[in-house]
């Protein structure tokens, strides 16, 4: 019994020194990115960067993932409505929690916020265990993670891999490496669009291949994307700010139509919207495009494909901007 007990009390103790001595090395390179949370800062850094530019000019900003940075030209927007538009595309898997940090405090009384999601995210869970989000939540986001629920800040503790924090600290402290070299290498204009990479290179066969997983199978709202989307949505009516909702650009693939789950999954999420009172413009055909508008994935337009879907996100909008047209 006795030896039973000094088992237990050795595997207690040596339970805690593990969590500290982990505890430790996550604090020590939260500061330390790997290159992979290197190259999605440098995205949210450079749109944080123009909201702050543009911080007292009346806009609109568009959040969603790499579907709006490769989808949608605010600057044509800003010329049908006369109102500074920014395209505040990123890439989905840095998580919607992490982008309404970063635009919270740069939108204002009188602004709009314009949320074109990609499906996935409508999935996202705060103990996530993609590689994109891990990195920045356990690098220049800690802070972030820190006002989580002290659960979730276990299981994410727990989630995240020993070969990262090497990874982290090799690429700090070696001097041969600069990690600057890791930041996204796309040209942004000032309105934060995406002016480069966008000719075809994706076969349409190869499209067709890839159906959304997001959208072939049973679509339910985690209870954090609900919350986290209505404390948004109810701290910009506080302060006057228009919020608004469409469907992000996605290929037109074959394998959804009459399909029963899809056409489910889309009732589904306009009636979330509808649930927090967010007008949902236009339908969700109106941003699914034939192969030849595609740049490199699904989600991706080329420029003929951006000039298109712009235009038809500027006709849905007429109708909730009229007055700022006027």
């Amino acid at each position: 019994m006795l030896t039973q007990l000094k088992l237990i009390s050795a595997f207690i103790f040596g339970l805690i020194i593990a969590s500290v001595l982990w505890k430790i090395c996550l604090d020590f390179v939260a500061d330390k990115p790997v290159p992979d949370a290197v190259f999605s800062s440098s995205i949210i850094d450079l749109k944080e960067e123009i909201l702050i530019k543009n911080q007292k000019e009346k806009k609109i900003v568009i959040v969603g993932g790499s579907n709006v940075a490769f989808g949608i030209d605010s600057i044509e927007i800003k010329k049908a409505f006369g109102i500074t538009t920014i395209n505040f595309g990123c890439m989905a898997g840095i998580g919607p929690e992490i982008l309404l940090s970063k635009i919270k405090n740069h939108v204002s009384g009188g602004e709009i916020v314009l949320f074109c999601w990609e499906y996935g995210l409508y999935r996202f869970k705060r103990t996530e265990s993609n590689f994109t989000y891990l990195n920045l939540i356990f690098g220049p986001n800690t802070a972030l993670r820190n006002n989580y629920p002290r659960i979730d800040q276990i299981r994410l503790s727990l989630t995240y891999p020993t070969s990262h924090v090497r990874n982290s600290i090799e690429v700090a402290y070696n001097s041969l490496v600069n990690p600057n070299i890791y930041k996204c290498p796309w040209f942004f204009d000032e309105y934060g669009n995406i002016r480069s990479n966008q000719e075809q290179i994706i076969e349409k066969q190869e499209l067709i291949n890839s159906p959304l997983s997001a959208l072939m199978t049973e679509l339910t709202i985690t209870n954090d994307v609900k919350e986290m989307l209505t404390d948004f949505v109810h701290s910009c009516r506080n302060n006057n700010i228009k919020v608004l909702s469409t469907w992000p650009n996605t290929f037109n693939n074959p394998k959804y139509i009459n399909n029963k789950v899809v056409k489910e999954n889309f009732i589904t999420i306009k009636k979330f919207w509808q649930d927090i009172d967010v007008p949902m413009i236009g339908m969700p055909q109106d941003s699914m495009l034939t192969a030849q508008f595609f740049h490199d994935t699904y989600y991706h337009l080329n420029s003929n494909g951006v000039k298109i879907r712009t235009e038809k996100l500027i006709d849905n909008l007429k109708s909730q901007l009229i007055e700022i047209a006027e």
